[in-house]
């Protein structure tokens, strides 16, 4: 068994496709070097593993503690959770050259993040199989088999979470002790936290010998931190005081019919704080009908512009042109809404449409 070697053969396809044969004549022989002892290691490792039978993997908490067992096991350790990594870094490249682990995609760099470091932490993640067998190729012995650790580390039996037994009701619990019996009547007077600075002492007793009990009381009498804000504004004036002030705007804003479109924007921006009367306009009743009333859509929009133009043409000439009241109103054939465009026809046409529809419609309302 020699290395591998990734063969390529360059062959311009044409139409209809040729098949080459794997012959001699088209893929030439390369003498294969032979492979290394580390090759071998891992070639043996790897048929070992894709002839285990189906089982459940151990998951991220055994295999963590299965690598604090492994560096533990090694002399790698100080105390019981201190790893050293520096160590171990020095371990595997004894035995793994650099340019293998570079070969294979590992290399070790001297950073918090460095994979290695990281499968002797917390394990969040599956980490690959190059990987479990670089670590343990570098400390377990040579007679070492990758099935030994997938069974060491399901066999590991983790310990529970500790969870206090916390009574139902455990104020109402019988033969409570007196600090337990005095910590609820300071809770009847006041918040857990002022009775806690009061009385750091029974507080401590309690924490110590009754943690549970103590945690399901607090909790149990824990009163709101902020009472309910009550509303400072008078909506309702200030309702009114917008549709003055809109009324008294829209004086003189129709009074010409010049200037920008009146959009929902244009009005709310004549007012004070024009972002928080948005977010609050459905508490401004007569305003959002003002708005709603008095909002300019494209159309209407487009129309006054066509009207304006007319109409200043008209002093000059019998009947403008159709580019003219374009070109006179800032207007192309393509931004024409449907209605502008109609409007637009019956200037062109030798009518005496003089006025927009929308200024139409509201004479025909008043007469009404």
């Amino acid at each position: 068994m020699g290395q591998f070697y990734i063969a390529a053969r360059w062959v311009k396809i044409r139409l209809p496709l040729t098949f080459w044969p794997a012959t001699p004549e088209h893929c030439p022989l390369f003498p294969s070097k032979p492979a290394s002892d580390i090759d071998k290691w891992i070639a043996e490792q790897a048929v070992v593993l894709l002839h285990l039978p189906p089982r459940a993997s151990p998951s991220l908490a055994q295999w963590t503690e299965y690598y604090r067992r492994l560096a533990q096991d090694a002399g790698l350790t100080k105390g019981r959770l201190q790893i050293e990594h520096n160590e171990i870094a020095h371990r595997v490249l004894s035995f793994w050259p650099p340019q293998k682990l570079r070969a294979m995609g590992l290399s070790l760099k001297d950073e918090d993040h460095c994979w290695l470091r990281s499968i002797f932490r917390k394990h969040r993640k599956s980490f690959s199989f190059l990987q479990h067998l670089v670590v343990h190729g570098a400390l377990r012995p040579a007679t070492w088999n990758i099935t030994e650790a997938i069974d060491e580390a399901r066999s590991i039996a983790l310990k529970p979470k500790h969870v206090d037994n916390i009574p139902d009701n455990p104020a109402k619990t019988n033969a409570l002790n007196p600090d337990q019996q005095h910590w609820l009547k300071l809770l009847s007077l006041q918040e857990a936290k002022a009775a806690r600075q009061q009385h750091p002492a029974l507080y401590a007793r309690l924490y110590r010998s009754q943690r549970a009990w103590l945690t399901a009381v607090n909790k149990d009498h824990k009163r709101p931190t902020q009472p309910e804000r009550q509303s400072r504004i008078n909506w309702q004036a200030r309702d009114t005081e917008y549709l003055r002030c809109l009324q008294e705007l829209a004086i003189f804003v129709t009074a010409t019919s010049d200037g920008p479109r009146r959009s929902h924007n244009f009005w709310l921006k004549r007012l004070k704080a024009p972002s928080t009367l948005e977010k609050q306009l459905a508490r401004l009743p007569l305003t959002q009908a003002f708005i709603q009333r008095y909002t300019e859509t494209v159309a209407d929009f487009q129309i006054r512009r066509l009207e304006n133009s007319y109409v200043d043409l008209k002093e000059r000439m019998s009947q403008p042109q159709r580019w003219r009241l374009l070109r006179g109103s800032g207007l192309s054939e393509q931004r024409l809404t449907l209605a502008a465009r109609t409007f637009l026809n019956a200037l062109t046409e030798n009518s005496d449409v003089t006025e927009s529809p929308k200024n139409q419609r509201n004479r025909k309302r008043q007469s009404d």
